[in-house]
């Protein structure tokens, strides 16, 4: 969705709409179908991140670039890892022999999505964002840069 300001804050809006719609239905039939149910609002707050990195990259203001940067990089590198793993634990039924297993790869996402953002949260100079033609880049410094 990274094409414009315009298309992030406008995807934005619809996401968090239909998201909240889906939310709504799924307490209605079954409350462990939620986190499924969430991911295009999470999705709709990520693009709507992504629309501030635009608007920071259109007026020439590194503060907004790099907040929304952060923004848009917390859905990118930590929530997804763990969330959807998370969310296909909830919907498992109770005894499966899948469960453990989406259990333990939600918390390696929870490990993994942590060991990529929070270096970039306590260091937000690692952080670099290029426009490549129609599109933004979000580069950082890794720690395994440093091995």
């Amino acid at each position: 969705m990274c094409l414009s300001q315009t298309v992030s804050f406008t995807a934005s809006a619809f996401l968090v709409v239909g998201g909240g719609y889906a939310v709504t239905r799924a307490w209605a039939i079954n409350p462990r179908y939620l986190p499924v149910a969430l991911m295009p609002v999470f999705a709709g707050l990520q693009q709507f991140m992504e629309g501030n990195v635009w608007w920071g990259v259109n007026t020439g203001d590194p503060g907004a670039t790099l907040l929304g940067a952060l923004g848009f990089i917390f859905f990118t590198w930590f929530m997804w890892p763990f969330w959807i793993p998370l969310a296909s634990w909830v919907l498992e039924p109770p005894g499966s022999r899948r469960r453990p297993w989406m259990a333990a790869m939600s918390v390696a996402g929870l490990a993994f999505g942590l060991a990529l953002y929070v270096p970039h949260l306590v260091n937000p100079g690692w952080i670099e964002v290029t426009v490549n033609q129609d599109s933004l880049a979000y580069d950082g410094t890794m720690l395994l840069d440093y091995l």
